[in-house]
């Protein structure tokens, strides 16, 4: 009775442990193109909030990340500084992104 115990323990713990979001990351990738950013993901952040906020605090837009590869066109949006928002569950990433209209759009590596 005891081992039947332990095993369900172990298993309840190893079961809860898949069911987190398992140490995810953001990479940005570098693009030869000046008004673009993007970046990929681990498969656990699939389904995410991606939210684009302007520097006032309005959003601009908000999205779910449907694919690990995600890339956001800041051809029409004004010059000035974003933050892009990722964000599930209890997991949350924020990326500060800077458009300027000659330099194209610049982010911290």
């Amino acid at each position: 009775m005891k081992t039947l115990a332990l095993i369900t323990t172990a298993l309840l713990i190893s079961v809860s442990s898949f069911a987190k979001i398992s140490d995810p990351s953001v990479e940005l990738i570098d693009t030869d193109y000046k008004n673009i950013l993007k970046f990929k993901v681990k498969r656990d952040l699939v389904g995410a909030t991606i939210k684009l906020v302007y520097s006032n605090g309005d959003v601009v837009t908000k999205e779910e990340l449907v694919k690990k590869k995600m890339i956001i066109d800041f051809c029409d949006s004004r010059d000035g500084e974003y933050t892009v928002v990722i964000q599930k569950g209890d997991y949350m990433k924020e990326i500060e992104v800077k458009k300027d209209m000659n330099q194209g759009v610049q982010y911290g590596k």
